[in-house]
């Protein structure tokens, strides 16, 4: 099994990490996420989840795309779900003032 470590972006400390045991995830939302923007050029949501950081991106995905909770998400990603949280609110804050912006 790989692991990936995530750095935790929501406070300073640097040597706080989450690891995420499943890396082929993130790599299978990003090519979902790739065919879809394809399909959809310009659709601006899409095109602002793209542009997010990759651990951003893996959180906002399945929220937004799939419809999953933040439970379903920190349980497939294998990381506490106070660090999805607390990700998933970060990344609706800067996707808001993205999508504000792109109007």
């Amino acid at each position: 099994m790989q692991i990936t470590t995530f750095p935790n972006q929501i406070d300073d400390r640097s040597a706080d990490t989450a690891l995420i045991h499943s890396k082929p995830i993130t790599v299978q939302w990003t090519e979902e996420l790739r065919k879809t923007l394809g399909t959809y050029p310009s659709c601006k949501l899409l095109r602002e989840l793209w542009n997010l950081d990759l651990y951003t991106r893996t959180v906002l995905y399945p929220l937004l795309i799939k419809g999953w909770g933040a439970r379903r998400i920190a349980d497939r990603l294998k990381v506490p779900i106070v660090t999805i949280q607390k990700l998933l609110e970060t990344g609706r804050e800067q996707l808001k003032k993205k999508l504000a912006t792109a109007r």
